[in-house]
């Protein structure tokens, strides 16, 4: 495990052609209040697997969620490969890659051979990460990979003496949460926020808005906003931006 981590997982989202064995999914409803319309998103859960589903959004977009346990940076950034790249060793394991072919769902290739990931952490102290491990775990980065970014941008909250950061990756399609509250990590973001927010993302990176009349999926609009090229449609008063060090 990485120093000073608790726990990691990763929830990833892959874009996919329309399944052709739909017949073992189930559909189910989505939860009140979460988006602005109903039926931004129709889940479809398989009968013989727990922790993943299919999803259609209101553009008739398809989308396949899992997630992984990781214990190192390279894990968490193998887990969300969806092809293997030619210049990966044969040996490593690509679980999303495996999971896919059992599921006989197809990846669409758009130039981008990553899922959607929002990574969520589990810390006994926010301090005891630096900014380096913080924009490395947003950005889903390996343990060798170089830092292109020259700012974190995060949203912070504080409740019951425990903090939470919402952190923003640079361009990479991809965000991390990471909290101090282990009822929180337990009970609330794992089992159901976890997805929701990357819900709001993937919406968010494809049609431009976060579908949501909530306060916090507004706030993290504003926070992905933040991190775009080419946009400076964001206010700097709702989120927070430290420079990394050199």
């Amino acid at each position: 495990m990485i120093p000073n981590i608790e726990n990691i997982f990763i929830h990833i989202a892959v874009k996919i052609e329309k399944p052709k064995n739909l017949d073992v999914y189930v559909s189910t409803a989505q939860e009140d209040f979460s988006f602005d319309k109903n039926k931004r998103f129709t889940d479809y859960h398989n009968k013989n697997s727990s922790n993943s589903f299919i999803t259609l959004d209101d553009k008739n977009q398809w989308y396949y969620f899992t997630n992984f346990k990781v214990n190192s940076f390279s894990e968490l950034k193998l887990a969300r490969q969806i092809f293997r790249p030619p210049y990966l060793k044969q040996q490593l394991t690509l679980p999303l890659v495996e999971q896919l072919t059992q599921e006989h769902l197809i990846p669409k290739s758009e130039g981008y051979d990553k899922g959607y990931a929002h990574v969520s952490v589990k810390v006994k102290d926010m301090q005891s990460l630096s900014p380096i491990v913080k924009s490395r775990l947003a950005n889903v980065d390996g343990e060798d990979d170089p830092i292109v970014s020259s700012n974190l941008h995060y949203i912070s909250n504080t409740y019951n003496h425990t903090r939470t950061h919402f952190i923003s990756g640079i361009e990479t399609n991809s965000f991390a949460t990471i909290t101090e509250s282990e009822d929180y990590y337990n009970n609330i973001h794992i089992p159901n926020v976890s997805n929701l927010y990357l819900k709001y993302f993937i919406y968010f990176i494809e049609h431009g808005i976060v579908p949501s009349k909530q306060m916090m999926p507004k706030l993290l609009n504003n926070l992905w906003l933040s991190t775009q090229a080419n946009t400076n449609n964001w206010n700097s008063n709702l989120l927070k931006v430290i420079p990394l060090p050199d």
